[in-house]
């Protein structure tokens, strides 16, 4: 099982726990070479490489220097990789199910969170799995979901065009996409701001651990590290914490390693 608190220790820009794994700045980076061999003794087994145009073989042979499985699943929304994710999603998932993964695009948060938003809305969520917490298109910091949502809506598109029917009802994809918008209107300090108020409020510190990319305080969840128990009880007390109004669009600035 991998040790998610030990992984978090090493300092890599963005880490948090996701879905039995963790995210974080990609580790093909010169700069994260330091973390390979402890992220590797944490338990790690896969990494799932999320970058569109990365052909290097840097991050492949890695990956075979310290035994753990190089997966390559693009994300983007033009319709080739659109395709090719929809092809590859059932892989996408199982890797994910098997948890002790580490994904990453270039910087750990956009891409990140348009991909394990695919995973949870055509996949986890009809498992009762919680969404995970958006990182890279917070509100609080400028951003909106305008990119998760293009994605999504071009990945509910291929499947139907596919498959000649809708891979969900459409209320149920649309009410899926509303909780992801929701996920990214939380803000961080409005939640800190509320346990300086209330510092006996469990539920705020788990928001607050989740959203800021630490482990859940209180273990609650069905993971050891449980960082989406914040987001089970969430949609259920959404007048407990303040929304904002959308903001416009941001651009996408990853680098490619």
């Amino acid at each position: 099982m991998l040790d998610i608190e030990r992984i978090i220790q090493t300092g890599i820009p963005d880490i948090a726990p996701v879905f039995g794994g963790v995210r974080g700045r990609t580790i093909s980076s010169h700069k994260q070479a330091y973390a390979w061999k402890t992220v590797v003794a944490s338990g790690l087994r896969q990494v799932i490489d999320l970058r569109k145009d990365y052909s290097a073989d840097r991050y492949p042979e890695l990956c075979r220097q310290y035994g753990v499985d190089y997966f390559h699943y693009p994300i983007d929304n033009d319709r080739e990789t659109i395709a090719k994710m929809v092809e590859q999603f059932p892989i996408f998932c199982e890797k994910i199910d098997k948890g002790d993964f580490y994904i990453a695009c270039a910087m750990g948060l956009h891409r990140t969170d348009i991909a394990l938003c695919t995973y949870w809305v055509f996949y986890a969520a009809d498992k009762g799995i919680a969404p995970p917490p958006i990182r890279g298109y917070r509100q609080e910091e400028g951003h909106n979901t305008n990119k998760i949502m293009r994605v999504l809506n071009a990945f509910y598109q291929y499947m139907t065009e596919r498959d000649g029917k809708d891979p969900k009802p459409i209320e149920v994809f649309k009410e899926r996409k509303k909780m992801i918008n929701e996920l990214s209107k939380m803000c961080y300090t409005s939640y800190l701001n509320h346990i300086a108020r209330h510092p006996d409020d469990v539920y705020a510190m788990n928001c607050a651990a989740a959203i800021g990319g630490r482990s859940n305080i209180n273990r609650f969840g069905r993971n050891l590290i449980g960082n989406e128990a914040m987001i089970e009880m969430a949609m259920m007390l959404p007048e407990r914490y303040h929304s904002f109004d959308d903001s416009d669009e941001e651009v996408d600035s990853e680098d490619e390693e």
